[in-house]
């Protein structure tokens, strides 16, 4: 059901899809929290489909979810319905090409949960921050539904919503027309959850088609959902201008950040010029040991090691693994003296490198489990 015969790779910057694994190490794995989040029977929408990145996660429960998804680019609508109908044939979905707006405008239906995955091709749209669309949105949920917005900008690292930008400035206008609103943080991506309740978990287990690898990948999942962030957004901004949304934009911000944490590390005796040198410095251990020892008591430090080490490894070959044996030997210190960076963002930074599809830190898999099985609930 979840996987084909035939070779399948995709890894575009608005889907990734593989033949063998559902979940790949890649932002769209967040899409699985979908199942833990409603009922047994539900019915989920998604907006915004690309080469549908999202659709076997969310599926990938043993839930009985019926998936309608909405994207205006017919071209690309049908790519992904021949796509699905060819290697994987038994997942359904309902496809409508439409705009987003539109399609809630003209529709009654309800739904236990809303995927909003809105971009253009250079950048956001303006839709996401506006009351009336937050409003269709809510409007369209069922009660104790959930809507879950991603929000791309700049690491995680760099506490987005402590800067202005569109992470925050949408974050901001989501938090104003819901009653609960969480985070789960993922690289350079922020999954807002929203909704007009106390946002619960189901009970469910992972579908029983999935791998042994993919099953492992949506247990955690569940647990990252217990350490959802309740941040107060810091930065304060009354607009955003479109070009302050466009990922030129965000990439500037995201640049200016590295030039400021060359400047932290240099009061810490880590002397670089250019961001480029993290690169060898994630690679050299006892450098990185005689680093973590020194900024031990800093969270935003301990969340910056696994960030950039699955980020950068996902676009090159790095000799990170000793970051692996590290965390084994560490990991008493780090549950007990950073529980929230540890379950939420260390963990899931270190298996999303042992699912990356070349399979270059997969001999970490049985090292792993022992980790995940520990976590608490």
């Amino acid at each position: 059901m979840f996987y084909s015969a035939t070779p399948l790779k995709i890894k575009e910057k608005t889907s990734v899809v593989d033949d063998s694994q559902v979940f790949t190490g890649q932002y769209w794995d967040e899409f699985g929290v979908t199942g833990h989040l409603v009922p047994h029977q539900a019915r989920v929408l998604m907006l915004g489909l690309a080469y549908g990145g999202g659709i076997r996660p969310i599926l990938a429960s043993n839930k009985k979810v019926e998936l309608h998804v909405v994207d205006l680019d017919s071209r690309t609508n049908e790519r992904c319905k021949d796509q699905f109908a060819n290697h994987f044939p038994e997942i359904e979905f309902t496809v409508h090409t439409s705009d987003a707006e539109s399609y809630l405008q003209n529709s009654s239906e309800t739904w236990n949960a809303i995927w909003i995955d809105l971009y253009a091709f250079d950048g956001y749209i303006d839709l996401l921050s506006k009351r009336e669309f937050l409003n269709q949105i809510k409007s369209a949920l069922k009660p104790g539904g959930v809507a879950l917005f991603n929000l791309f900008g700049i690491p995680n690292q760099f506490d987005p919503l402590s800067q202005p930008g569109p992470q925050s400035f949408i974050y901001s206008a989501i938090r104003k027309e819901f009653a609960e609103v969480r985070t789960l943080p993922y690289r350079r991506n922020l999954t807002v959850v929203a909704s007009e309740t106390s946002i619960r978990t189901y009970p469910t287990e992972s579908h029983p088609d999935l791998s042994g690898l993919d099953k492992t990948t949506f247990n955690l999942l569940k647990r990252r959902l217990v350490w959802l962030d309740n941040a107060e957004p810091q930065a304060k901004a009354n607009s955003l201008t479109a070009e302050e949304g466009k990922f030129e934009h965000i990439d500037q911000m995201m640049r200016s950040n590295w030039k400021v944490v060359l400047e932290r590390l240099s009061r810490l005796g880590v002397k670089m010029d250019r961001p480029v040198q993290l690169l060898d410095l994630i690679q050299d251990r006892r450098a990185c040991e005689e680093w973590l020892r020194q900024v031990e008591s800093e969270e935003s430090w301990i969340e910056f090691l696994p960030i950039l080490c699955a980020g950068e490894s996902d676009l090159r070959t790095l000799k990170v693994d000793w970051i692996f044996e590290w965390t084994a030997l560490n990991q008493r210190m780090l549950e007990s003296r950073f529980p929230r960076v540890y379950n939420q963002i260390w963990l899931p930074q270190l298996w999303s490198m042992v699912l990356h599809p070349s399979k270059k830190f997969r001999k970490h898999y049985f090292g792993m489990l022992p980790l995940l099985s520990d976590q608490r609930d």
